[in-house]
């Protein structure tokens, strides 16, 4: 129906609605009366448009049902969802809590690694020194600034208490503070405190342990938290080296990692202390072979200490390392070791030797390096027995090597040699005073005996007050 006759309809329908009412209202009754033609139409108009509201109203119950079914799922759902969300969230703290874990286990093998790595360096190192200081030095340079202290003491064991070896400090600022600590409790050389431990100790709070925090002072706490105690023992259970820690903060962790390095310490220990022996043991031999000359050349006595003490002076200031100077004093100890195959006649002869007879001495050093260079322990130091008698200028013997084709320590050797031999007693002569053996040498230089060698040895006797 067009909009215009809807419009038409309803105005008539409410009109005929207020006419019923008001006659309602006055009679009570309902009058008959004449309807248009458009009654029929706007009766089935009203027919229709009920029946679509009611199916407009059946289709929206219908529909609110259902939209009552989807708000439970969606309930159901967003509550599923909720608990989803909760797992999840749960699963990330979990995995974040791993991942911090994984990355704490990280760090803390990258610092295992970097333990055993740098254990095994140092561990290398000590394998290959037999120096029992050195060693000591070598451990304290490794630990102190690996587990972060910030000052280390490392003393041997003596007798009369702890003997300080060396120290190590991280800076000038720690050297200043450390220091009048370091003079009060030393004297004389040892620590004088009673230490019986048989395992690392790490003190995380000084403050709480009374008997250190009495000896370090309020001053060194401020600075130093944490104290860290590392014996290191021999086979039998002695406390043969003791190395002790300062720093802000110390870990109990690093406790493990100092009893590794004491372990290893103590087998280079023993293992030095075994060389030493060994080494001992060799030169005694040596030193049997070598006095065998003594017994055989009456008029030497002594010679061959007194040469042996010269060289490895000379050698030190002249800054010999440990190996050299061994070798060095194992030479001078044999260097007249040839002289077993010079007839005693000869080798005691209370004159002056004739030319046949010094020809006969001069053979010496060639029989000497006969005798040893064969022997393995002995073979490099055979050549300086060889050539101890050869001059700078190339006139000595048996080879008559000149300049640089003498070794070092047959030079030194040669000064030593003859500066006892110019000082001793011989049954044709009274031995010279030091200063003029020593002003003998002096003119030498350059020519006999090597220049540089003779200044070191004339220092030596200087500083010694052996120039009388």
């Amino acid at each position: 129906m067009p909009r215009r006759e809807m419009d038409c309809l309803l105005e008539e329908v409410l009109a005929i609605n207020k006419y019923l009412e008001e006659e309602i209202k006055e009679k009570g009754i309902l009058i008959e009366g004449h309807y248009t033609g458009e009654m029929d139409v706007l009766k089935s108009e009203f027919n229709r448009v009920l029946s679509m509201l009611y199916e407009r109203e059946v289709q929206l119950e219908e529909d609110e049902i259902e939209i009552d079914k989807y708000s439970r799922q969606l309930k159901s759902k967003n509550s599923e969802l909720i608990n989803r969300q909760s797992e999840l969230e749960a699963a990330h703290s979990q995995l974040k809590a791993y991942t911090e874990e994984m990355e704490r286990m990280n760090i803390e093998l990258n610092r295992r690694v970097e333990e055993l790595k740098n254990l095994f360096h140092f561990s290398q190192e000590v394998t290959s020194n037999f120096d029992k200081y050195e060693l000591l030095r070598i451990a304290l340079k490794d630990i102190v600034p690996f587990i972060n202290s910030s000052f280390g003491a490392v003393f041997v064991s003596k007798e009369k208490g702890l003997r300080l070896v060396d120290t190590y400090y991280r800076d000038s600022a720690t050297f200043s503070i450390i220091e009048p600590l370091a003079k009060r409790i030393i004297s004389r050389g040892y620590l004088n405190y009673d230490i019986s431990l048989e395992d690392v100790q790490i003190h995380t709070d000084i403050e709480k342990t009374p008997k250190f925090y009495k000896i370090l002072k309020d001053k060194l706490i401020e600075k130093f938290k944490s104290m860290a105690l590392v014996p290191v023992l021999d086979k039998n259970k002695h406390i043969v080296a003791f190395i002790v820690l300062l720093g802000e903060y110390i870990d109990e962790n690093e406790k493990y990692l100092l009893s590794c390095y004491s372990n290893v310490l103590s087998i280079a220990l023993e293992n030095a202390k075994l060389y030493d022996d060994i080494n001992k043991m060799f030169f005694d031999t040596v030193k049997v072979l070598a006095n065998a000359i003594e017994v055989k050349d009456m008029y030497t006595k002594g010679h061959i200490d007194r040469v042996t003490d010269y060289s490895v002076a000379i050698a030190k200031k002249m800054n010999f390392e440990k190996k050299q100077l061994e070798k060095i004093k194992i030479a001078a100890a044999l260097h007249d070791i040839g002289k077993i195959g010079v007839p005693d006649e000869i080798l005691n002869k209370p004159a002056k030797l004739s030319e046949d007879e010094f020809n006969v001495i001069k053979l010496h050093p060639l029989k000497g390096y006969e005798i040893i260079k064969d022997i393995p322990a002995l073979k490099d130091i055979s050549v300086h027995v060889k050539q101890h008698h050869e001059r700078i200028d190339g006139k000595g013997y048996p080879e008559g090597l000149k300049k640089e084709e003498i070794s070092l320590e047959a030079k030194i050797i040669s000064v030593a040699d003859a500066f006892d031999a110019m000082t001793s007693d011989r049954p044709y002569r009274k031995g010279m005073n030091f200063k003029k053996a020593a002003d003998i040498l002096s003119n030498n230089k350059g020519s006999q005996f090597d220049e540089y060698v003779v200044n070191v040895f004339l220092n030596y006797l200087e500083e010694n007050d052996n120039i009388i």
